[in-house]
């Protein structure tokens, strides 16, 4: 979701006001990579300042019955009150990015289910877009792309490992050379 810094500031007077201040403040603070996480990120665009927040619900039950993995996740959305108040709000856009994959690469945990971010190990800043990603297929090249942004002094997370996360790391080593989103990822993928 895309909201006006204003509106933002009503969002956290919301929460405040509705008891949810401690409990997005903590999913603010987690891994946004696991269930429930939060990603908070701001920026500055041609109308203003501007938040980006972005919601992961994932689970990585590997013993269930046929559709129990969507049904966690749909009934956590449904009942996510600060979503809902976050989606109550006016705000520029949205986008759902939904995918039922673990990774095929890597260990089967919740952090490896797709999707997976940009955000390097021990970052914690606010600034910026947020980038996800699923894919749904395999790196053949994984270990030598991670390599190279290892040498350029990318933090590759070590307990990330899904080859996918390769990719929001380019695309966000692309931009920082100065290259918009949709070149950025042209070159990722390239």
């Amino acid at each position: 979701l895309d909201v006006a810094g204003p509106v933002y500031e009503t969002l956290l007077q919301r929460m405040k006001d509705g008891g949810m201040a401690d409990a997005f403040e903590t999913r603010r603070g987690q891994n946004p990579l696991v269930d429930s996480g939060i990603r908070v990120a701001r920026h500055v665009d041609d109308d203003g300042e501007r938040v980006s927040l972005a919601f992961v619900y994932k689970v990585a039950a590997e013993i269930g019955r046929l559709g129990d993995n969507i049904r966690y996740i749909r009934d956590a959305i449904h009942h996510d009150a600060i979503l809902n108040t976050v989606i109550s709000l006016p705000h520029r856009f949205d986008s759902i990015l939904s995918h039922t994959r673990w990774a095929s690469v890597g260990a089967i945990n919740v952090i490896n289910c797709h999707p997976v971010d940009h955000h390097e190990e021990g970052q914690i800043r606010d600034d910026g877009g947020i980038i996800h990603v699923c894919l749904n297929g395999d790196i053949d090249n994984y270990q030598e792309l991670r390599g190279d942004l290892l040498q350029k002094g990318v933090k590759v997370p070590g307990d990330v490992t899904t080859d996918t996360k390769i990719i929001p790391l380019l695309v966000a080593d692309h931009m920082k050379d100065g290259c918009d989103v949709a070149e950025a990822f042209r070159r990722a993928v390239n």
